[in-house]
């Protein structure tokens, strides 16, 4: 909660020496991210906020589109989730220009029906996530990185194992069976839609490589 940061988490923090960077989520939900770090053992270097909501990209609006005999039905809610990107640097003796790190955190959207949004705003996420932790701008060399976050996914689901092996062939599954988070003997009794061997955002907003 927004408020709590404002008036407890934020303070009380530091008090005990940290300092702290945070997203509010772009609805009226009060939730949002936050990374708290020592001032004494770190330096901020560079950092990004990134709400997942996007008026130009159907699935990080929330769009489900379904069929009524001929007629389109689009139910429409607020995918306004966040996450938070920062680059540190370590504050010792010995420590060079480029002896950065990278932390990320985010909170995805929880509905355990649509691992197509999730799946969107991971890839949006990651994006980013490529931008800020590249050594630079021309090159392949990252510096290291820490993801961190509520995921609304179950450790072993396909969605965790797409940011463990890197690579995921989402078109094998329904929306419903990427987060792991209704288990299997329910979900293959559930409607849910398969998802596309297309590209779930457009590959002139994010590729595939989830880089812009």
């Amino acid at each position: 909660q927004s408020e709590h940061y404002r008036n407890d988490f934020q303070p009380k923090m530091n008090e005990y020496g940290y300092d702290s960077i945070y997203i509010k989520r772009s609805g009226d939900k009060t939730e949002g991210c936050c990374l708290f770090f020592r001032k004494d053992r770190l330096k901020l270097v560079d950092r990004k906020t990134v709400p997942f909501y996007r008026q130009d990209i159907a699935l990080l609006i929330g769009i489900l589109t379904c069929f009524v005999l001929t007629t389109d039905l689009y139910l429409f809610f607020f995918s306004d989730n966040c996450g938070l990107i920062a680059v540190f640097q370590p504050k010792t003796r010995h420590a060079a220009s480029d002896d950065l790190f990278c932390v990320a955190t985010t909170h995805l959207l929880f509905s355990p029906k649509r691992g197509d949004i999730k799946l969107a705003q991971i890839q949006y996420f990651l994006a980013e996530i490529d931008r800020l932790s590249r050594k630079h701008s021309t090159t392949n060399n990252y510096h290291p990185i820490i993801i961190c976050g509520d995921l609304n996914a179950q450790p072993r689901s396909p969605l965790s194992r797409f940011l463990i092996d890197g690579h995921i062939k989402y078109d094998i599954y329904r929306s419903i069976e990427i987060s792991g988070q209704i288990p299997q003997s329910i979900v293959r009794n559930r409607f849910s839609l398969q998802l596309p061997s297309s590209e779930l955002l457009p590959s002139s907003f994010v590729t595939s490589n989830c880089s812009f």
